[in-house]
């Protein structure tokens, strides 16, 4: 390999790691979310904040593993560990969470359809993007036999703001019960792409 073919390889590479807002030039910002060489993956997006994201300097940074233990934080901005009422305030006073959630209506803009695995909708921000959001939703959870089927779709009826949601001639949602939320592996789309 010449050495100029060699550089746009790994130039290449290194910008297409793990899409989560983070660079290490650059810490957080939305402009790390940009696609670029064509690419078409989707987002990582760590809604409720990780451990690993922390504030150095007045600049959010994300921490490697072997880091944890020896830091020591000064705030838990942006991590959210609360009850639901909660999430929506917490999230709006970290700029990375912010972005996070900003990301996430964009990603269920560009998408045709959602599918929400091991999710169990106890958190009504997200239940709200996702009964505003207009696209067919299909709800991929444990198959619990103390919780019968027509109750588990009441349930997220419930959940996704009964009816709210208007989707033309769909239904507005499809609940797939696995004995192992692992075992969904019915990707197909009208395109027959898979984004990752």
């Amino acid at each position: 390999v010449g050495e100029t073919n060699y550089q746009l390889c790994c130039n290449r590479f290194q910008t297409t790691k793990l899409v989560d807002g983070y660079l290490n030039r650059s810490g957080f910002d939305e402009r790390n979310f940009e696609r670029k060489h064509t690419n078409k993956f989707g987002y990582y997006l760590h809604l409720h904040g990780s451990p690993l994201i922390v504030d150095v300097e007045n600049c959010a940074k994300k921490l490697q593993r072997h880091e944890v233990a020896r830091h020591t934080p000064n705030s838990a901005k942006h991590i959210i560990l609360s009850d639901g009422q909660l999430k929506s305030h917490l999230i709006n006073r970290s700029k990375v969470l912010k972005m996070y959630w900003d990301m996430f209506n964009k990603a269920i803009d560009e998408a045709n359809e959602v599918i929400v695995i091991g999710y169990g909708g106890g958190d009504d921000h997200i239940n709200r993007a996702l009964a505003k959001c207009g696209k067919p939703i299909r709800i991929v959870e444990w198959d619990d036999p103390a919780v019968t089927r027509p109750a588990a779709e009441k349930l997220w009826d419930d959940r996704l703001e009964n009816g709210t949601r208007v989707l033309e001639g769909s239904e507005k949602f499809t609940l797939i019960r696995e004995e192992s939320i692992l075992e969904f592996s019915d990707w197909k789309k009208s395109s027959e792409e898979i984004p990752f």
